[in-house]
């Protein structure tokens, strides 16, 4: 499936990161953050370690989160930068603080209306679309330099030829932002094998359609007529899936 040299790969980490360095002039934000109007609903973040209160003022905690979550929410507060959530956790009320380092992590919905297939990133695994969407405007600057960080990290994993571990990385920085076209392909990269193809394939289709530098570009196109070669069946799935 592929033929990859040291020179090559050291040229597409050069690129990435020169690529990621003009596309990312941002850092912390210092800006009041607000709550937007009409908010419902609060989304945990998936790796858990969250504390749930059911005294707040007396400190008894009521669970620690193992996984993603998401609650009713009843009332928002300031306690200085930080957030004070009150929220429905299995029908009681419960209190959830939320440091200001931290707003990055979590997600604000105004209503859960399912993502149709035609807007998903990835199939297999699953990956929707705008996984930035519901993050404070504050705290998006933050989230941003997050999924930077997993994806430099991930070239650097490429670089020195652990696809494996590099795949990781890149995915984990798509689950905070996958509408980043360079992720997408490099996951993709990472992520082909001859029993792995489904979710690249769509990574390569998805690069290509939200933009990629013209030499990417290219690669990616090479890659997507591999796999239709040797899976043609991808090509109508594919279209069939992101016809709107």
């Amino acid at each position: 499936m592929r033929v990859r040299s040291k020179l090559s790969l050291v040229w597409m980490y050069l690129l990435a990161l020169v690529t990621l360095l003009q596309l990312s002039g941002f850092s912390g934000s210092a800006e009041q953050c607000e709550v937007p109007q009409n908010v419902r609903y609060i989304e945990l973040p998936p790796n858990g370690g969250v504390v749930v209160y059911s005294d707040l003022a007396a400190g008894v905690v009521s669970f620690v989160t193992t996984r993603s979550g998401s609650f009713v929410l009843q009332s928002i507060e300031k306690s200085g930068e930080d957030l004070v959530v009150e929220a429905f956790v299995d029908g009681a009320p419960a209190w959830i603080v939320v440091p200001r380092s931290d707003f990055w992590k979590y997600k604000f919905i105004h209503d859960f209306d399912s993502q149709p297939l035609a807007d998903h990133r990835i199939m297999f695994p699953l990956l929707k679309s705008n996984t930035m969407g519901g993050t404070l405007p504050c705290a998006i600057p933050d989230r941003r330099e997050q999924a930077r960080s997993l994806l430099e990290r991930g070239y650097d994993e490429l670089r020195t030829g652990s696809d494996v571990r590099a795949a990781e990385l890149l995915w984990a920085g798509l689950e905070l932002d996958s509408d980043n076209a360079l992720a997408l392909y490099y996951w993709a990269y990472a992520a082909v094998r001859p029993d792995n193809y489904l979710g690249p394939y769509d990574g390569f289709r998805q690069a290509i359609e939200l933009g990629l530098p013209a030499e990417l570009d290219a690669l990616a196109r090479q890659y997507v007529g591999m796999l239709e070669t040797s899976y043609p069946e991808l090509k109508e799935a594919y279209e069939l899936r992101t016809k709107r």
